[in-house]
């Protein structure tokens, strides 16, 4: 498993992930989450893949406002409804 960047070149990956329909009120989708990082700028984006597999996205920033800059909250987090329970 590892993190890519989002990039011209694999954010439709990223806008083709789905969740389950209950899960949507616990999560944003990766599109309204990297929209939102385009005002503000402190957010970074990564696609979680298993090879070259798309299979999750995570949205982060670092503790800037407490000046703790080694701490990261993640404020999305989300596995494709096709491998959920899979233990990624």
């Amino acid at each position: 498993m590892n993190l890519q960047e989002i990039t011209k070149d694999n954010w439709v990956d990223m806008i083709d992930l789905e969740i389950a329909t209950e899960q949507e009120k616990y999560v944003a989708l990766p599109s309204e989450a990297i929209a939102a990082s385009k005002f503000y700028d402190y957010y970074v984006n990564r696609g979680v893949y298993l090879g070259d597999k798309p299979i999750g996205f995570i949205q982060y920033h670092r503790n800037y406002n407490d000046g703790k800059y080694n701490e990261i909250f993640i404020d999305q987090l989300l596995i494709d409804v096709s491998v959920q329970g899979q233990g990624y």
